[in-house]
């Protein structure tokens, strides 16, 4: 049975291990790196293990090789397409230059970070001073009906 181990670097660089009489091969994509153990084990089965940023996956291939162990990229879409995602990208980002027609664009959020900032910092003062006087109402109420009704909290 074969064994194959293949690590993906930094780069996105796979490097392919446990190939009879080779020392380690690299590939750009996951795909070509498991075609090259597929050959080199002629579809014979095969214990594989995955690093990847951390991520360990192991797989044993039977004969065949029946498991997909990655996903087929989807087709290209039209150009037409792209651009125009494009498009309303460039028009979300505040520092882009291409605004889309009927869009106004926020102000950068260097101009108004200490004013924000400021003003965040008093709407949780005065959201912190709402729940106090709520929760001194109700613990009122509570006192009042349990001396009024004679209920024991």
């Amino acid at each position: 049975m074969h064994r194959f181990s293949l690590v993906c670097d930094a780069r996105g660089i796979w490097t392919v291990t446990g190939a009879t009489g080779t020392k380690p091969l690299r590939f750009r994509d996951l795909p070509a790196a498991v075609e090259f153990a597929r050959n080199d084990a002629c579809g014979s089965e095969a214990d594989i293990e995955l690093w990847a940023d951390g991520l360990y996956v192991f797989v044993h291939q039977k004969k065949g090789w029946p498991h997909c162990l990655y996903a087929r990229v989807p087709e290209r879409r039209p150009a037409a397409m792209t651009t125009n995602a494009r498009n309303l990208m460039t028009s979300m980002n505040p520092g882009a230059g291409a605004v889309a027609p009927h869009q106004h664009l926020r102000a950068t959020a260097a101009k108004a970070t200490l004013r924000t900032t400021a003003y965040r910092y008093v709407r949780a003062g005065f959201e912190g001073l709402i729940v106090v006087g709520l929760f001194l109402v109700l613990a009122g109420t509570a006192l009042y009906l349990s001396a009024r009704l004679g209920f024991v909290l």
